[in-house]
């Protein structure tokens, strides 16, 4: 994890260069500086801060950043001089400050320009550089949102900053407050870090965060589902669990519950994959839920083979029972339409469990889990169609997996 932390800040800091130089080279709000000088109309302090930020910020962008010229220190001086609060040259006099000696000055002097202006691009890269070489989560996370919100421009290469040093320690507390307010980027960075195998720890945590008071951010999105895959890719199932049950309490079967699948009695669509049903959809196998009928429609065509419906169960080892009623109008051949319960454990071993035939009719088979390390299992609603076969539509419904005692007892 240290080296993941490391190339997330040295990432952050290229971009937040990168970014900075790139956003100074377009010129918004004054087009001509060094022609307003020539001219010598006021307001030429402004004049001279612009020119002098432009300047470094064209051979930076030619060469890499580059130090601040004498030229330029003397323009910013200038400006800085008749206009303390000339917000672009307080950026090229703190540049100028490379000696050692000099760091805490440089600091003060970019805090006190960034409260001047939220929307100086140059400033907020160099506070985000600062707070990433002194490793201060806090600042950096904060400064870093800020230029989120105010450079549209550059948003995307922000975000990616942000998604990335999630994996630092310290994140979820620094960003806890910050993604907390709900800003209008939030989706974004939500896709961007479910996307980043080092990052999906810390920011499952940073989510279970945003549940509690005083966020209260419990309604399900969209992108909750993303990391909650990207958990279980990673064989985190234990957080993986812990967010589903902070985003949806019956994520886990209650201990009045017998049934051990999520949403067995189809009543409603999915709402937390893959601790509820993830559903088929392709040209050739298809699944959905009917709420109406409480029964799960399985569509297929021949030759198609796959997964229609599946789900993460914790499952120790013992005997089940495995029950369903589904409904059919053509026969099925046999395996066409079985059930599979396979480890979800990377390198564990353990008993291969045998396909389960799921026919038409209401049934009932006992299952047995042999003695394994593996905790975690896909239950998988599986279809293997003949390429000559018609296809199939099929309902299933009342499907349900209890530990043997509990289901004999409940039959009886």
């Amino acid at each position: 994890m240290k080296i993941i932390n490391v190339m997330g800040w040295l990432g952050a800091l290229m971009v937040a260069s990168v970014v900075a130089l790139s956003s100074y080279s377009i010129v918004n709000e004054v087009k001509a500086p060094a022609r307003t000088l020539v001219l010598g109309f006021p307001p030429t302090a402004s004049a001279s801060g612009n020119a002098a930020a432009l300047s470094w910020a064209s051979r930076s962008g030619q060469r890499g950043q580059a130090p601040v010229s004498e030229v330029e220190e003397r323009l910013a001086l200038r400006s800085y001089r008749v206009e303390p609060l000339s917000v672009r040259a307080i950026s090229i006099l703190a540049l100028r400050m490379t000696d050692p000696g000099e760091a805490k000055k440089r600091q003060a002097l970019l805090e006190n320009a960034g409260r001047i202006s939220r929307r100086d691009g140059l400033i907020g890269q160099e506070l985000i550089k600062s707070a990433a070489l002194r490793g201060d989560s806090r600042n950096f996370f904060r400064w870093l949102s800020r230029s989120v919100l105010v450079h549209e421009q550059v948003r995307q290469a922000y975000l990616a900053a942000m998604a990335d040093a999630t994996a630092r320690k310290g994140a979820v507390e620094a960003l806890t407050p910050v993604l907390g307010r709900s800003p209008q980027w939030a989706p974004t960075y939500w896709r961007m870090v479910s996307q980043r195998s080092g990052s999906l720890v810390n920011a499952a945590e940073l989510r279970i965060a945003l549940t509690r008071n005083p966020w209260n951010q419990k309604g399900i999105m969209p992108t909750d589902s993303a990391l909650s895959f990207g958990l279980v890719n990673l064989r985190e199932f234990v957080l993986a669990q812990k967010l589903a049950v902070h985003l949806d309490p019956s994520a886990v079967p209650s201990p009045q519950s017998a049934n051990l699948l999520k949403n067995s009695d189809f009543s409603r669509y999915p709402l937390l994959p893959p601790f509820d049903w993830e559903l088929a959809s392709s040209g050739s196998l298809g699944a959905s839920i009917d709420t109406k009928n409480k029964s799960l429609l399985v569509s297929a065509i021949g030759g198609a083979r796959g997964s229609a419906a599946r789900q993460v169960v914790r499952l120790p080892a013992g005997n089940y029972q495995l029950g369903w009623q589904l409904s059919s109008q053509e026969s099925l051949a046999p395996q066409a339409l079985h059930m599979e319960i396979h480890c979800a454990e990377k390198n564990v071993s353990g008993a291969p469990i045998p396909p389960i035939p799921l026919n038409s009719g209401k049934r009932r088979v006992s299952v047995t889990l042999g003695s394994s390390a593996c905790q975690w299992y896909w239950v998988s609603i599986m279809v293997a169609l003949a390429d000559e076969s018609p296809g199939i539509d099929v309902y299933l419904r009342e499907l349900s997996l209890t530990p043997e005692a509990t289901g004999a007892d409940s039959a009886a």
